[in-house]
């Protein structure tokens, strides 16, 4: 059969399923249309003008399947107050700040005031003001060291030991020589004083402060009177015997009792008798003030 003559537009085409356009396909392969056109019912081209306008039409509105959706936006952070929370959070901080340099300020005030020196008493027992003068015990330097006599060194190793009735005021500070009898023969060294004083708890007891020309001859006496077996040593912190303190285990010929205590390494010792072993020993730990063996020649100013 020859090919197709005669060929309506989007009809007919030399081969099967070939487009004439876009929107006609062919019937027909390979036949002669005219042969037919007889036979055949007339053209209705109002069949494929409704169908070139159903598919001309505009689509319907709405994004395409294949598009996808635009991003959906962070939402706005919430508004306090008609302020954004960063806002009132920096205002928060600067009202925290003031408040600190406010408080910072007052401190600062007040500890002015309170770091005012006060009045410090003198460890020297006759001392008759409150801030520590005596015509005995001059102002010391501002550097170095105050000696037991009340003058002034470059250190504490430079002062002399104590000696005679100032020696033994420095070395007890306990001593008041207003309520004590001088026993020295007519004020010459070694000092030696008695005093009655009350005792702790009602009564009275006798103290007997003393300068010794020896400690070793002090010690040996001590021992040989009190005994050897009512011995006690008094240690420092760092374990060195600082003092040795005996007490009799009864009372002596007098019916009085007896306790006394004598420095390690310096002549000066205490002894304190009462009729009362209560009163005696109550007397001996609230009454008698030693001296540090450290501060025994004077202290640091």
């Amino acid at each position: 059969m020859s090919g197709p003559k005669n060929v309506e537009a989007g009809l007919s085409c030399p081969q099967c399923a070939n487009p004439r356009d876009i929107y006609r396909y062919c019937m027909n392969c390979g036949f002669d249309f005219a042969d037919l056109a007889e036979s055949e019912a007339p053209f209705d081209s109002s069949h494929y003008a409704a169908t070139d306008e159903a598919d001309t039409a505009e689509p319907a509105a709405g994004p395409p399947s294949h598009v996808l959706p635009p991003p959906t936006a962070e939402p706005t952070p919430p508004i306090v107050g008609g302020a954004s929370a960063p806002v009132m959070l920096g205002i928060a901080f600067a009202a925290i700040c003031v408040l600190l340099i406010i408080g910072a300020a007052m401190i600062s005030v007040l500890g002015n005031d309170e770091d005012k020196p006060s009045q410090t008493v003198s460890e020297n027992p006759n001392s008759a003001s409150s801030n520590g003068s005596t015509p005995n015990d001059p102002t010391p330097a501002p550097d170095g060291a105050r000696c037991w006599d009340g003058s002034a060194a470059a250190t504490v190793s430079d002062c002399t030991a104590p000696t005679g009735t100032v020696g033994l005021a420095w070395v007890f500070p306990s001593f008041q020589e207003s309520q004590c009898t001088n026993k020295s023969a007519s004020g010459a060294k070694p000092a030696k004083w008695r005093c009655r004083v009350p005792a702790p708890g009602g009564g009275q007891v006798t103290i007997r402060y003393r300068e010794h020309g020896s400690v070793a001859k002090a010690q040996a006496t001590y021992t040989r009177d009190l005994g050897r077996a009512n011995r006690r040593s008094v240690l420092s912190a760092r374990e060195d015997v600082e003092r040795y303190v005996w007490r009799a285990a009864s009372s002596d010929n007098n019916g009085l009792w007896v306790v006394s205590s004598l420095y390690a390494e310096h002549p000066w010792s205490v002894t304190i008798k009462g009729r009362q072993r209560a009163s005696v020993d109550r007397a001996f730990a609230e009454v008698v003030e030693f001296r540090n063996p450290r501060r025994m020649t004077g202290q640091p100013s």
